[in-house]
C-alpha cells in the first residue's frame, strides 16, 4: 500500500478530509437542484428543505423544524419568515398557550412539493446511477455508519474546546495572539 498517497484515513491536507470531500460532492451534486429551485420555482434550497419537512412530516414547532433540518435557530427563523411571506407555510398559535405555535405546510406548498420532488428523484437517479446495486447498498450502509459516528462525536466531542460564536473574529484573533508567546 502506498502510504505517500493521501486517503480519508491519512489526510495530507484539507482536501483529503471527509467533510471537505462531502461538501464538494454536495456542491456539485446540488447544482442541478439549486438551478431547479431558484430558476424554475423561485424558492431557495434551504427554504425547500424546511418546506419539504413540513409537507412530508406534518405540522411541528419552529424549534423542532430547525432541529429536524439540522439548522441553527436564527437561520431557520429567517427562512420560516420567508416561507410565511411566500404563503408556503402557516403559523398557528396553540390554543392552550398562545405564546407557542406550530408551523404547517399550505396547499400551495404541497402543490410545489408535488412538482419539484419528482424532478429531484430524477436528479438523484442520475447521481446514484454511477454505482451498481451492490455498491449502492455498501454506500448506504457507510452513510448510516458515518451518520451514527458523527452523532457520537457531536455528543461527546473529540477535544475539550467549545465554540463561542458570540465572540467575533477580531476578538477571537486578539485572544489567540494574547495567549501566544512573544517572539
Amino acid at each position: 500500500m502506498d502510504h505517500s498517497r493521501p486517503t480519508l484515513a491519512r489526510p495530507h491536507g484539507q482536501k483529503d478530509l471527509l467533510n471537505y470531500r462531502l461538501k464538494a460532492l454536495f456542491a456539485l451534486s446540488g447544482a442541478p437542484g439549486l438551478r431547479l429551485f431558484e430558476g424554475g420555482f423561485g424558492i431557495a434550497r434551504a427554504e425547500w428543505h424546511l418546506m419539504a419537512i413540513l409537507v412530508e412530516e406534518g405540522a411541528m414547532s419552529p424549534t423542532e423544524l430547525g432541529q429536524r433540518a439540522h439548522m441553527e435557530s436564527a437561520r431557520a427563523s429567517r427562512l420560516v419568515t420567508s416561507l410565511l411571506s411566500k404563503r408556503l407555510i402557516l403559523r398557528k398559535e396553540l390554543e392552550i398557550d398562545r405564546r407557542r405555535a406550530v408551523l404547517e405546510a399550505t396547499d400551495a406548498a404541497r402543490e410545489l412539493h408535488a412538482q419539484i420532488f419528482p424532478l429531484l428523484v430524477r436528479i438523484n437517479a442520475e447521481l446514484v446511477g454511477a454505482l451498481d446495486a451492490d455498491e449502492l447498498k455498501v454506500f448506504e450502509r457507510c452513510l448510516e455508519k458515518l451518520t451514527d459516528r458523527a452523532r457520537e462525536v457531536a455528543a461527546h466531542g473529540v477535544m475539550d474546546v467549545s465554540a463561542n460564536r458570540w465572540m467575533g473574529s477580531a476578538r477571537r484573533d486578539e485572544k489567540r495572539r494574547a495567549g501566544r508567546p512573544r517572539l
